[in-house]
């Protein structure tokens, strides 16, 4: 009982962590010049976040998808998940 509180300060530094986050920073040089023009998708990305109003947790999935622009490229695949925790 005695480390709750604790705990709970951990929960929350990681159910808010995205806050401190940047999508630059994350995606990094992770975008690679290919000329591909097929969407590209990604299902079922864990998501764990609090809701701003009650202050309570929630989770559930994501799914993503979008059609690259030739002249940016497109993005590793792995940094889906970061990009999700950025925004969730």
């Amino acid at each position: 009982l005695r480390e709750t509180p604790l705990r709970f300060a951990k929960a929350f530094r990681e159910l808010t962590k995205g806050y401190s986050m940047s999508v630059e920073e994350e995606v990094g040089g992770a975008i690679f010049k290919e000329a591909e023009e097929k969407m590209v998708y990604m299902k079922d990305i864990p998501v764990y976040s609090l809701c701003e109003h009650h202050l309570l947790p929630f989770f559930g999935s994501v799914h993503i998808a979008y059609i690259p622009n030739p002249d940016v490229g497109i993005i590793g695949l792995s940094k889906f998940s970061r990009i999700v925790d950025v925004f969730a």
